[in-house]
């Protein structure tokens, strides 16, 4: 193993110093002072800490603690002005003929908006000597002198490291005891514009530290206070190797395999948007993450806030943000890389986060990075909505309207508080004017657009003052309904449909039958022979979940169908003017058929669905003949089935005949059941 030194109590030094200490190579770091060494060893328990060498060295002394020691690689971690110590390191390194490596760190362009950029410590200070207000000095301890020179110690405040030295040194430069902050960085942006605001500076000098130093989070507090900002720049360095590119150097030197990378996601809830509606320990977490997805409109909010962002990509498509992190994990190899997706109001509110659950874990299976997971939920529109008129949102209908189509306007029939997102509000005023059209006068409207926005607004009307309904921006509302709901039952009258001479399943029958099919939540029905469309209309009022295939291959048959689809507001029906089995070709698997006429098919529809099926399949028909009751059995004694059952129905109705009523027989009806497993 070779054996590595490594100069530097930087950030990026300490960190190279344990990655490879988790790696088993053995290193050395040397630092200058006893709050270096002592960073250092501040590792958890049990987690390896290297070997550390302390004080500063000069070059004659380098040279010759590099020949007694046999060093094979040494690497310069030293901060990017430390440019002497620099030049002494490769110039010991090069007289012993030992491997020098320069780790370079990242350096962040200063801002347009600086006052001033300098080449050293003395210019900046006698740039600013004659200004006025309050300074502040985050330059480090070093350069302090500079400054306490040419500006008096009352209009000076430093920020430097919390070391004994440290503290020595800026007391021996000048400055006033109590003007002076010891702590240690880097700083958040939160924390620098709360010293900025405290201690009143009007002025901040710092060096351009690089990525990782703190430098962006300064800049971005002092240029939200309107504070004029100077900046002492990094000398020009050539050469040098990037974190990863010298981790991964000295792993091929050492013949070790590196670290994979991997992804710590977080999904986080936003609620309306911004940072407001968080919680705190959310906020904190957010400040955390290396990368940032989601809408626009939730990235914008957050950079209008001056919240502190590393990176960010206006993505909330799945397979783009997978695409995205495959080449972030590619440039940053050994890294565990925090992730924070975004999501409008809660995670598991009508939310992408499901979608992109699933696109994780075959993100994990197909390129072998793992993927550590959390959710954190957010406000919901239903929730705020809530809060904001009242309405309290136990046992309502939850219906989402974005890139679907749902049967609404049964959904507001049935339920007396139905809540819906809407993909816009021009799409809430259609729809309520469709309620009023099908005379559901008693729903009101309680309407919530861009909530928790500066442009929030509530709107409350009844559906027939529906023009009062604003128009733009993001919308939601609930929709109570204080009529008479509609019955959950089937059971519609016949006079409700619409048939000339079409023939049509009567009301009784109808009921039996639609019971008979036992339909789930998520069935999938082929109506075949649909005639008027009254099994179809009654299946599908069942569930708006439900599908149905209303087949027929009468023309006017399937007319008529269609209109008492739309006239009953029904939108999961799908009608097909043919012939079955032929119709049945491209339509997804049935899960339930009623065959209420075959045209002499009857075998070959039946053994049609046995090819298709992907489950158990239940069929009902309706026979009037002994002859097809007779085919049944025939067919029967040729197929594999089960749960067979025939029903012979007998219908009277009650007709007046003048003081007396007597009862009128409908034709016999045989109810034939049975399924194919």
């Amino acid at each position: 193993m070779k054996k590595t030194l490594i100069f530097g109590g930087t950030v990026e030094g300490r960190e190279l110093a344990w990655k490879l200490c988790d790696l088993g190579i053995d290193c050395t770091v040397s630092v200058a002072t006893d709050y270096g060494e002592m960073l250092l060893k501040d590792r958890k328990e049990g987690e390896a800490i290297p070997a550390v060498i302390k004080g500063r060295l000069t070059k004659e002394e380098m040279t010759a603690f590099f020949e007694k020691e046999g060093w094979d690689i040494v690497v310069d971690a030293t901060h990017p002005h430390a440019t002497l110590v620099t030049a002494n390191i490769r110039e010991a390194c090069h007289e012993n003929n030992i491997r020098y490596i320069r780790l370079k760190r990242r350096i962040v362009s200063g801002p347009e908006s600086a006052k001033g950029v300098f080449a050293t410590a003395e210019e900046a200070a006698e740039a600013i000597k004659d200004d006025d207000g309050v300074v502040m000095l985050t330059t480090g301890v070093k350069e302090l002198g500079c400054f306490t020179e040419v500006i008096t110690a009352d209009r000076l405040y430093a920020r430097i490291l919390p070391g004994s030295e440290s503290l020595e040194s800026a007391l021996s430069s000048g400055m006033a005891p109590n003007h002076i902050i010891a702590m240690q960085g880097p700083f958040s942006y939160e924390l620098n514009l709360a010293m900025f605001k405290s201690v009143g500076a009007k002025i901040m000098v710092t060096k351009d530290g690089g990525e990782g130093s703190g430098f962006e989070e300064k800049i971005r507090a002092a240029q939200k206070l309107g504070m004029d900002i100077y900046v002492i720049s990094v000398p020009e360095e050539s050469g040098g190797l990037s974190f990863n590119d010298c981790l991964d150097e000295l792993c091929r030197e050492n013949s070790v395999m590196p670290w994979d990378s991997s992804i710590s996601v977080t999904m986080i809830g936003m609620g309306p948007g911004g940072t407001s509606y968080l919680l705190d320990n959310t906020k904190d977490i957010l400040r955390e993450q290396d990368v940032v997805f989601g809408a626009k409109r939730l990235i914008e909010t957050l950079k209008d806030e001056d919240f502190p962002i590393k990176q960010s990509y206006s993505m909330y498509d799945p397979d783009e943000i997978l695409e995205k992190l495959r080449v972030i994990t590619g440039e940053r190899p050994f890294e565990e890389i925090k992730v924070a997706l975004l999501y409008s109001g809660d995670t598991g509110f009508f939310s992408g986060a499901g979608k992109m659950r699933a696109s994780l874990k075959a993100f994990t299976d197909n390129s072998g990075i793992p993927v550590k997971l959390k959710i954190i939920p957010g406000l919901s529109s239903m929730s705020y909505l809530s809060a904001a008129t009242g309405i309290s949102y136990d046992n309502t209908k939850i219906i989402s309207h974005h890139g679907k189509t749902p049967n609404m306007l049964n959904d507001i029939k049935r339920n007396s508080k139905t809540f819906i997102l809407f993909s816009d509000s021009e799409e809430l005023k259609l729809f309520a004017y469709a309620l009023y059209l099908a005379g559901l006068h008693d729903v009101t409207v309680y309407a919530g657009y861009d909530l928790g926005s500066e442009k929030e607004k509530i709107a409350i009307c009844k559906v027939e003052k529906y023009e009062q309904l604003p128009v733009g921006g993001l919308c939601c509302a609930f929709l109570i309904n204080d009529g008479d709901l509609c019955a959950l039952t089937p059971g519609l009258k016949d006079t409700e449909f619409d048939r000339d001479s079409t023939p049509m399943t009567k009301e009784e029958i109808r009921i039996l039958s639609v019971c008979k099919l036992g339909l789930k939540k998520d069935s999938v029905v082929y109506d075949v022979g649909c005639g008027t469309g009254s099994i179809t209309a009654e299946c599908a009022r069942v569930s708006d979940s439900i599908r149905v295939y209303a087949i027929d291959a009468n023309e006017n048959a399937a007319k008529i169908t269609s209109h008492n689809v739309k006239k009953l507001g029904l939108e999961n029906v799908t009608v097909i003017n043919e012939l079955a089995p032929d119709a049945f070709e491209g339509l997804e698997p049935p899960t339930h058929v009623f065959i209420g006429g075959s045209h002499g098919n009857l075998e070959e529809i039946v053994r049609s669905v046995m090819l298709k099926k992907r489950g158990r399949v239940r069929f009902v028909m309706n026979v009037v003949t002994f002859e097809t009751i007779g085919a049944i059995y025939n067919m029967f004694s040729r197929m594999v089935h089960d749960n067979e059952e025939v029903v012979c129905v007998q219908i009277s109705r009650t007709r007046e005949m003048g003081r007396y009523h007597l009862f009128n027989s409908e034709n016999l009806v045989y109810i034939v059941s049975f399924e194919i497993p």
